[in-house]
């Protein structure tokens, strides 16, 4: 299983986990160097935005790594636990989100509360979806994504970087609504507060907010 993770700038401290785990640890990153395990790879610059362009590699895992396993972490979470315990599914996997966001929309309104984008952006962004009858359905987090890349799971990349490329750069947005399109859905690992996550993975604060 490859695990890789994405930082561009200063934006946090890349660790490397605390015990040794089989497997391939990848960091896209503009930095000079990283840690061991963690191997550097340089991003390619096919966007100015930086927000973007860390989601690139993170959504398009096929991208990259083809139709291997792969394990994307944000790159402020710390392994603390052997990561191959967990009870991952093929094709796709991810925790249940830690604030239990109960749709797209919850998430668009904690978005816009905590101005985390510009307002105008996110709400044209729900309102395609509103017309688009996409449900109301509790969302998962996209923190760590287990993925075995086939067509479908492709497709569902790609048109969730459409809509990340186009609209707000917070994926969490539009995650759903690519498996909606697709009708891909993923497997949920029962994460309620964070404490399943938090068995394996320790969350750190970003160097810059």
């Amino acid at each position: 299983m490859i695990i890789y993770t994405v930082l561009i700038g200063d934006y946090d401290e890349l660790l490397p986990p605390r015990m040794q785990i089989k497997g391939d640890f990848v960091c896209f990153t503009d930095s000079k160097n990283v840690p061991k395990p963690w191997v550097k790879q340089s991003l390619p610059k096919i966007i100015n935005d930086n927000r973007k362009l860390s989601r690139y590699p993170k959504i398009l895992s096929h991208q990259f790594f083809g139709s291997a396993r792969t394990l994307y972490i944000d790159a402020n979470l710390e392994i603390i636990r052997n990561v191959h315990e967990i009870d991952f599914k093929s094709p796709i996997t991810m925790f249940s989100h830690f604030q239990n966001r109960k749709s797209i929309y919850d998430e668009a309104e904690a978005v816009i509360k905590l101005k985390k984008d510009d307002v105008s952006v996110v709400r044209k962004q729900i309102s395609k979806y509103e017309k688009e009858k996409v449900p109301f359905v509790p969302i998962p987090e996209n923190r760590v994504i287990f993925r075995e890349c086939d067509d479908e799971i492709i497709e569902l990349e790609n048109i969730w970087w459409h809509e990340v490329e186009k609209h707000s750069y917070r994926d969490q947005l539009s995650f759903f609504y690519a498996a909606f399109k697709t009708n891909i859905f993923p497997f949920i690992i029962q994460n309620d507060e964070g404490i399943t996550r938090k068995k394996y993975f320790k969350r750190r604060k970003h160097k810059v907010s």
